[in-house]
């Protein structure tokens, strides 16, 4: 089994690492083209929990970590077991806790510019309606407020990638997995930008395709994802253990 290794992550911040995108976007498609029926079906279940979430606003992004991570865990059965079981895909669940902790890390940054974002909308009103030779100013320095906002809360969330497969494959609690999120987002972080937005196309490419389209696309923006990080932070402990055994017999 694929694992994070505390040493390796620590290798990788003191040394920086490199940043081979287009390995990883053929790495991510060649992995969806194995089981590309399950990994699709996977992408309507995932969309309709989140969807479903939505309307609770905190479900969604209390579930969104677990919930997207689970291309990754069954990418990982399919390569030790050469099959998936559909159960595969929600393995990322027993580490709910944890995710949580993520989950309202980018909770609380919502919360922090978006609160003072609706009283600046009541104040322009106000200003507008009592001063209207100053009502441009309000306006548009609120849209300015809002561009902030939406920077800083991708920002958080460029920090927070490396988050989940850390949880999920390197058993960090949630604190932890933040804080080190964000220093191996920080050794690369225009190349990860880059490669973020990347795949957010690829993943959004299949909506404006057709319906089915969108199930498939975001599996493959998912397991491109995954693909860089086995790249850069993962070690292949199966192996080894499995030559150990043999070694014995």
């Amino acid at each position: 089994m694929a694992r994070i290794e505390r040493s390796r992550v620590e290798e990788v911040l003191s040394e920086g690492y490199d940043f081979e995108l287009g390995d990883y976007i053929k790495l991510g498609f060649d992995e969806f083209k194995e089981e590309w029926l399950m990994y699709s079906l996977y992408g309507l279940v995932a969309c309709m929990i989140l969807m479903l979430s939505f309307f609770t606003v905190i479900g969604f992004v209390l579930l969104l970590y677990p919930t997207m991570l689970g291309f990754a865990v069954a990418s990982d059965k399919r390569n030790e077991n050469g099959k998936i079981s559909f159960s595969d895909f929600f393995d990322a669940y027993k580490n709910f806790g944890s995710h949580a902790v993520i989950s309202l890390i980018v909770l609380l940054a919502y919360l922090i510019l978006y609160v003072p974002m609706l009283l600046i909308f009541g104040l322009t009103t106000f200003v507008f309606e009592d001063f209207p030779q100053l009502g441009i100013f309000s306006f548009f320095g609120s849209f300015f407020f809002i561009f902030v906002a939406i920077l800083i809360v991708y920002f958080v969330m460029i920090g927070l990638f490396f988050a989940p497969y850390l949880i999920h494959y390197g058993g960090y609690s949630g604190t932890e997995a933040a804080r080190e999120s964000f220093r191996l987002a920080f050794k690369n972080f225009w190349w990860l930008l880059l490669f973020v937005i990347v795949t957010g196309v690829i993943g959004g490419i299949g909506q404006y395709l057709c319906l089915v389209g969108m199930f498939a696309s975001l599996a493959v923006a998912s397991l491109m994802n995954y693909s860089m990080i086995k790249k850069v932070l993962m070690t292949d402990t199966h192996n080894e253990i499995e030559e150990i055994g043999n070694a014995n017999i």
